[in-house]
C-alpha cells in the first residue's frame, strides 16, 4: 500500500498533462501512488494517461463520463489506498520534494501545506510565495483563508476522509474546493 495517493482530476489536456505527471512520478519521496481520472476527455488526454499506466505501476488510470472536477476527485478518493492523500491539478507542475516535505510536516503531528506551482506563459512559476512557518495547527489554518480556496498544496488524511465521508459537492461549480477543505479542518485534531 502507497504512503500517498496523488489524484489528479485529467480534462482535455494534452498539452500540459505529460509535465505534470512527469513532475509527479519525479518526486523524491517514492512510495506514491498516482491515480488519473479522465473525466470524459475529448483529446487525447485519456490515452496519454493510458501510456503512463503501461510505463509505470505506480500509475491507475480511470476513465468515466464527464462529470466535473468534483466528481473525478471524489473517483480518486474512492479509489486511494494510501494513507494520505494529495491533489495535483492536471495543468499544473509540482516541485520534485513537495510529496516528501509535506509528508514531514504530516509526521510531526501538523496540517501540512506548502507553496504550490502553476503554469504561465508555458513556464512554470510559484503561485505562493514560501510560507516561512512549514506547520500550522488547523485553526491557525482555518485563518489563512487563501489556502482554503484550493484542495492542492497539502496533505489529506484518508482516514479522516473515509470516516466522515467527505467528497467534493458536485452540485455546486464554485467554491466547492473551500467546502471540502473546511468540511475537511474541522475534523482535524489539535
Amino acid at each position: 500500500m502507497p504512503i500517498i495517493s496523488v489524484i489528479v482530476p485529467v480534462y482535455n489536456v494534452e498539452k500540459y498533462l505529460h509535465c505534470c505527471v512527469d513532475s509527479i512520478l519525479a518526486q523524491t519521496f517514492t512510495d506514491i501512488e498516482v491515480l488519473l481520472v479522465d473525466d470524459g476527455s475529448t483529446d487525447c488526454s485519456g490515452a496519454i494517461c493510458d501510456e503512463y499506466a503501461e510505463k509505470d505501476s505506480r500509475v491507475r488510470v480511470f476513465h468515466k463520463e464527464n462529470g466535473g472536477v468534483s466528481s473525478a476527485r471524489n473517483l480518486g478518493l474512492d479509489e486511494a489506498r494510501g494513507k494520505w492523500i494529495m491533489f495535483v491539478d492536471s495543468d499544473d507542475k509540482v516541485a520534485p520534494q513537495i510529496c516528501g516535505q509535506l509528508l514531514e510536516n504530516a509526521l510531526e503531528d501538523c496540517l501540512p501545506i506548502c507553496a504550490h506551482y502553476i503554469w504561465e506563459d508555458d513556464k512554470v512559476r510559484r503561485r505562493s510565495p514560501e510560507v516561512e512557518r512549514k506547520h500550522f495547527l488547523a485553526r491557525e489554518f482555518m485563518e489563512l483563508r487563501s489556502w482554503l480556496r484550493t484542495p492542492w498544496g497539502r496533505l489529506f488524511e484518508r482516514e479522516i476522509i473515509n470516516r466522515e465521508n467527505l467528497k467534493f459537492d458536485t452540485s455546486i461549480s464554485y467554491g466547492e474546493d473551500t467546502v471540502f477543505n473546511y468540511d475537511y479542518v474541522k475534523y482535524v485534531d489539535e
